[in-house]
């Protein structure tokens, strides 16, 4: 068994049932504390649930960290496998592709943390690499399973705020737009309206 002493240590995967369990409703404080150590530590959920309680909340208790958030201090590159990811932080060279799959897996507000390893398909690529649609699902596979939640945090803070931001943009160039028709639309009413 072993204990995650941080967030380098939490897999995309397990935070996401970690955070599946925080919002369970059904569930009381003892069985989420040993669903959490079961996820954290590998080990099956029998097996904690067998060990005594003092013992399940001694191995909680050692994962502090879970009540801290991580880290928001932007990388730019980590590496899996062997294999070195980028992220290029320059939104102007996001391609079209890249946007309409971040929309896509953004659209359920509710299914983000679901989708987070999709996310970081996206925008994590290895050097050279273009993102193609047809691509990111084996790197989000990978991702879910290894990509560490030190790298999803700050990387999913930046480009978070980048889409929020530009959905203010795009609001605000659509009322700029039907303002403008609204004008040429108000010209036209009158020139037809003196043709008359």
């Amino acid at each position: 068994m072993k204990i995650p002493k941080g967030w380098n240590e939490v897999t995309i995967r397990q935070a996401v049932l970690i955070s599946d369990i925080d919002i369970d409703t059904e569930m009381n404080e003892i069985e989420k504390m040993a669903m959490t150590v079961s996820v954290l530590t590998g080990m099956d959920l029998k097996e904690v649930n067998t060990m005594p309680l003092m013992k399940v909340r001694e191995i909680r208790s050692k994962m502090g960290f879970l009540g801290e958030q991580p880290s928001n201090k932007f990388i730019n590159e980590f590496t899996i496998d062997g294999v070195k990811y980028f992220i290029n932080p320059d939104i102007t060279q996001i391609t079209n592709e890249q946007f309409q799959a971040f929309e896509y897996f953004t659209k359920d507000k509710d299914m983000i943390t679901h989708n987070l390893h999709n996310l970081m398909a996206i925008v994590c690529l290895p050097e050279g690499e273009k993102y193609t649609m047809t691509n990111a699902p084996v790197r989000a596979n990978l991702f879910y399973d290894k990509m560490t939640f030190d790298v999803v945090a700050p990387v999913s803070y930046f480009f978070f705020q980048l889409l929020i931001q530009s959905y203010k943009n795009i609001h605000r160039s659509l009322e700029s737009k039907v303002d403008n028709m609204i004008v040429e639309n108000q010209k036209l009413i009158q020139e037809i309206s003196s043709e008359v």
